[in-house]
């Protein structure tokens, strides 16, 4: 009989231990459990560049910033406002028009300029002394090369010294491309009327010069031509080299 209940005692006392024993980590797992979750609700994610992330769910023991590694700082570039100047000035060239704008007008030497009142009167002095000597003489026939609105100014300033003394004209509108392009200035006169070409080349030239080549196989004895081909170049009086 006292052997029996040493024997159930033994086996009441192993029961408890094996409930203790699976009791244990069911206890552990909910404690656990419970810490993983207040962890969880505390973890935080910072960043400035996206690839490179850290997570941490200890917090409470880093102070600080708590994100390792390399960060990049972007400077952001705004765009410029646009700036109110009532009294600035603002100047282009070839501008015109606005409150704050100035006209410019760029003048070169390829920029036609009237001609002076000391040229005109040389010019015509010379024509009136060439006439004197070529009473009987051919018409002069301007022409252009296109594509130079100067040629077409010179071509119109030579009409007013010629037309005076019934010498010749220039024929407006007429089209020329490619021709006698390898001189800046051709004239086409005939043996008979190469005297007065070369002369009136010479009353010209106080207000237009440049090389010239002079074409003496030109069949009418009626009308010399006087090509111009090169690119005026007029000075401060008004005079013009075609170079």
């Amino acid at each position: 009989m006292k052997t029996k209940l040493v024997t159930i005692r033994a086996a009441w006392i192993g029961g408890i231990f094996a409930v203790l024993a699976a009791a244990i980590p069911v206890l552990l797992t909910f404690i656990n459990g419970e810490k993983v979750d207040n962890t969880m609700q505390n973890i935080s994610i910072a960043g400035f560049d996206s690839s490179n992330i850290a997570v941490t769910n200890n917090q409470n023991e880093i102070h600080g910033d708590f994100v390792n590694g390399d960060k990049i700082s972007i400077n952001r570039v705004t765009q410029p406002e646009n700036i109110t100047a009532p009294e600035a000035l603002i100047v282009t060239s070839n501008q015109s028009g606005g409150a704050n704008t100035v006209t410019i007008n760029q003048v070169s030497s390829q920029t036609y300029k009237p001609i002076s009142a000391l040229i005109i009167s040389s010019v015509n002095a010379s024509l009136d002394n060439l006439l004197t000597h070529y009473p009987q003489h051919p018409k002069v026939v301007i022409e252009i090369e296109s594509g130079n609105s100067m040629r077409e100014k010179v071509a119109r300033d030579l009409e007013e010294f010629l037309i005076k003394g019934n010498l010749g004209y220039y024929p407006k509108g007429n089209t020329n491309i490619g021709r006698f392009s390898a001189h800046p200035i051709s004239l086409f006169t005939n043996k008979k009327n190469l005297k007065f070409s070369t002369d009136l080349l010479k009353a010209l030239n106080p207000y237009m010069h440049g090389i010239t080549f002079i074409d003496t196989s030109f069949i009418s004895t009626d009308v010399v031509r006087l090509y111009i081909n090169g690119v005026p170049t007029f000075n401060s009086e008004g005079s013009v080299e075609i170079e």
